[in-house]
């Protein structure tokens, strides 16, 4: 779960900010900001989610309710997934659709 926070980490700081993937998508395809202005909103509850699940594993007691915890693991996945697949399409739509990727 570390190394998996530290990729989103990474992930972020290639997607945020006036240099990220997603400001260019707006300079290059406005009418998708609103598809990034999305997944830029995920970020921050991802982020959190991440760190809920390192803090219960990096606690001091070990996690009670194992079902529930796996619950909260398999929702942390689910989301990733949905994320890496809104941002391919994303991209695909700025790049290859709208601009006019070459073949």
């Amino acid at each position: 779960m570390v190394e998996l926070a530290h990729d989103w980490r990474d992930h972020r700081s290639l997607t945020e900010g006036e240099r990220g993937l997603y400001a260019d998508v707006r300079r290059s395809a406005p009418h998708l900001a609103g598809s990034a202005d999305r997944l830029l909103a995920e970020h921050a509850e991802v982020s959190g989610q991440l760190r809920s699940v390192i803090e219960q594993l990096e606690g001091s007691e070990p996690v009670c309710d194992v079902a529930s915890f796996r619950e909260e693991v398999t929702d942390l996945m689910g989301r990733l997934v949905r994320h890496r697949q809104r941002g391919s399409d994303l991209v695909y739509a700025a790049y290859s659709w709208d601009i006019g990727g070459s073949d």
